[in-house]
């Protein structure tokens, strides 16, 4: 219940909330992983929740007080998908939350909804799909109207459903190898003697996927910096940006440094990586990653991305703010978060940093576009439009230069990457490259 108030009324990352929670409460592995089950299942059905909750209550559901509303989510979460909490257990649990929360008036309704919801089958209140297609997929997939009526559109049903589907799956936890230390065969080899679930991405080399939610911050072998938390999408990036050793490369939207710091392993910790933030405490994440991967080659700048100055490089990285809707099933509430009237203000914000990023790219060198978001305002557009005001770039395919087994699993009939969550088990992600003309 803390971490789903903090998500409510803090907007909190339920990520960072989770794991600051489980620290707190010093929790096994076993109580770690249903912990996250039930904050992660509850906010990713929370759509169908609360479609369902609406109807065995005579008031508006979103009159009640916040706290009561979680305690019918988190109830009913337990009934319609977790298997292993008997039925009256949800209930009874759910009752006696609702009055160590101070909500002892409301005690009796909380038990009158969540009984009768036990005894209720709610399939024959859902829209007809052929009907209404766009209210059938929003509330059987836990999803906002908006955007599924967007993906509709670009996807069509059978689609859309696959990747709603893939929305509400548990992600496994994506490692990258720091190949300045160790080989990824031998990470997986040690992270499965500490007990890990581990087994080799199926898009980059130095990729290993994790399942559960292990400690990892505890892990000796995060201490000694052999490995980064990133996921495999993500890492593809780096091989976009294909920096040669000795070169400068500039990171204008870096933080919290994953991309930054594998840039540094690519450039075998020769060169530079600059690594700009306008949040200083954000830029300390990115130090302490450079440290404990053992890299001295990547440097930090407080500076906002469009108002960066100084001398051209070979290499610039816009890893833009979006809307991030590409990593919903890593942060459920990012669709309840996010709304279209969001779009406008970050696709402004990431054409000024375009334009920013287009003065410091050296002639002959190369300026990457990345994002983790699903929408083609964020992606294709801005990359039209790109074209369209800074002739001297010209956009350069992607696929060919991506490594083994990511080139042969992706097909792409577009210079840029797309990458889906349904398609490619990874997060959404979008890249596009440009060369400056020498």
């Amino acid at each position: 219940m803390q971490v789903l108030t903090a998500v409510d009324e803090a907007a909190a990352f339920s990520p960072l909330s989770l794991h600051a929670a489980m620290e707190r409460a010093q929790l096994d592995a076993r109580d770690r992983s249903f912990a996250a089950l039930l904050v992660y299942g509850t906010l990713r059905w929370r759509g169908r929740l609360d479609w369902e909750l609406q109807h065995y209550l005579r008031q508006p559901f979103a009159k009640l007080p916040p706290p009561v509303r979680n305690v019918l989510r988190l109830g009913l979460y337990q009934l319609r998908f977790a298997s292993s909490v008997p039925a009256s257990a949800a209930v009874s649990t759910s009752v006696e939350l609702s009055r160590r929360l101070g909500y002892p008036g409301l005690a009796q309704l909380v038990n009158a909804v969540l009984r009768r919801a036990s005894a209720t089958d709610p399939g024959p209140w859902l829209p007809d799909p052929a009907q209404d297609p766009t209210g059938y997929l929003s509330i059987t997939g836990s999803h906002p109207r908006w955007l599924v009526e967007r993906w509709l559109q670009r996807l069509g049903f059978d689609e859309t459903e696959a990747l709603l589907a893939a929305n509400n799956e548990s992600p496994p936890i994506s490692l990258r190898t720091n190949l300045l230390r160790i080989s990824a065969p031998d990470l997986l080899a040690r992270l499965r003697a500490e007990g890990l679930p581990a087994e080799p991405s199926p898009l980059v080399p130095e990729g290993i996927r994790v399942h559960g939610f292990p400690r990892l911050e505890q892990s000796s072998l995060f201490q000694q910096g052999l490995f980064q938390v990133q996921d495999d999408s993500s890492m593809l990036v780096a091989y976009a940006v294909d920096p040669r050793p000795g070169q400068t490369v500039l990171d204008l939207c870096s933080a919290p440094g994953g991309k930054s710091t594998h840039l540094g392993e690519r450039l075998g910790n020769t060169g530079r990586v600059i690594a700009f933030d306008p949040n200083p405490r954000k830029l300390q994440l990115v130090q302490e990653a450079a440290r404990r991967l053992g890299l001295t080659n990547v440097y930090t700048q407080v500076a906002d991305a469009r108002e960066v100055r100084g001398p051209q490089a070979p290499r610039v990285l816009v890893d833009a703010p979006c809307t991030g809707l590409g990593v919903i099933r890593r942060r459920p509430e990012l669709r309840w978060r996010q709304r279209p009237d969001h779009l406008p203000e970050l696709v402004r914000l990431q054409k000024e940093i375009l334009t920013a990023a287009a003065r410091l790219v050296a002639p002959g060198g190369r300026l990457v576009y990345s994002t983790c978001t699903t929408e083609p305002e964020e992606n294709e557009d801005n990359v039209e439009w790109f074209g369209r005001q800074f002739p001297e770039f010209t956009l350069e395919p992607i696929v060919p230069s991506l490594p083994e087994p990511a080139c042969s699993r992706i097909s792409s009939d577009r210079p840029y990457l797309r990458l889906w969550p349904h398609r490619h088990g990874s997060d959404g992600f979008f890249v596009a490259r440009w060369r400056r003309q020498a």
